[in-house]
Parts: C-alpha cells; structure tokens; sequence
C-alpha cells in the first residue's frame, strides 16, 4: 500500500486544502485498507477501493467537524515557468491563481470528478467508482465543470 500512499496524500490535499489533514485523512484510508483487506473483493482496483476509504474518510470528518477549511492550492498549478522571473513569469502566476479560484468556485458535484479525472488522472470509470455516480454522470460533469471553466476565464481574460 505504500505504493499509493503519495496519490491518496495529493487527492486528500486536494479535497481538505491543508497538508497536516492531508497526510492524517491517508494514514487513516490507508490503516483502514489494512484493517479490511481480507473484505477486499477484487471488483474493482486496489487504488480506487483505497480512494473510495479516503473519500469516506473525509466525509466522516466534514461531518465531524462541520466545517471544511479550502484554501489555494499549488498542486493545482501546472509547471510555473522556468526561470520564475519577469513579466511572463508574473503573468503564468496570475493566470493559474485565476485557474485555482475559478476550480474553487466550481460546486463540489463538479469540482469532484473534475479534480479526479483531470488533476489526479484516473478514468471516468475510477472516478465514477470513487464518487458512487455513473460513469456518464462523471462524463457529464466534467464537461459542465470544464464549460463553465472556460466561461470564467474568458470572463476574466477576455474572448482569447
């Protein structure tokens, strides 16, 4: 399990938006994969079995906590640009905080698949298996997630 423990870590960030919860909410998918392998039926794959726990994980704590604390990302960014200096640098910068609020500000039904599928790189089938949803409905949401992506930034871009 330790093989997965780093794309659990990222997708937990991703969903808590605070490191220290991040590694807490995988250590704890990963001791309750552990504890319950022997239940593990072979109907889907070991990593999106372990997701599913992570997800349940950290529903259990939003309810617990009935606050759920978000904050920009950068595991979000793509690659920033090599040397980090002058105005295309800049640039690159404000055009990826304009991509993290507007993947922020996307509702949780899209923002979900969105984040799993694209950012994390699993199928429409392992997130459609993650999130309990036809793997249509993730194809759905992600095309409504990326529309209105794409509405939002050339809201804020302009029509390029």
């Amino acid at each position: 399990m330790a093989q997965w423990h780093q794309r659990l870590v990222r997708t937990a960030l991703r969903l808590t938006g605070d490191r220290d919860q991040a590694d807490d909410l995988a250590q704890q998918a990963v001791c309750q994969g552990l504890a319950a392998w022997e239940r593990f039926d072979g109907q889907c794959l070991p990593m999106t079995w372990l997701h599913r726990i992570l997800l349940n994980c950290f529903r259990d704590r939003v309810r617990r906590d009935s606050v759920r604390r978000a904050e920009e990302l950068d595991e979000w960014a793509v690659a920033a640009p090599s040397d980090g200096t002058g105005p295309e640098a800049v640039e690159k910068e404000e055009e990826l905080a304009c991509l993290r609020m507007a993947i922020n500000q996307l509702p949780d039904d899209l923002r979900r698949p969105l984040v799993a599928a694209v950012l994390d790189g699993h199928s429409y089938q392992e997130v459609a298996e993650l999130l309990g949803i036809p793997a249509g409905t993730v194809a759905s949401r992600i095309h409504k997630a990326r529309r209105q992506l794409l509405e939002t930034l050339r809201q804020t871009f302009g029509e390029e």
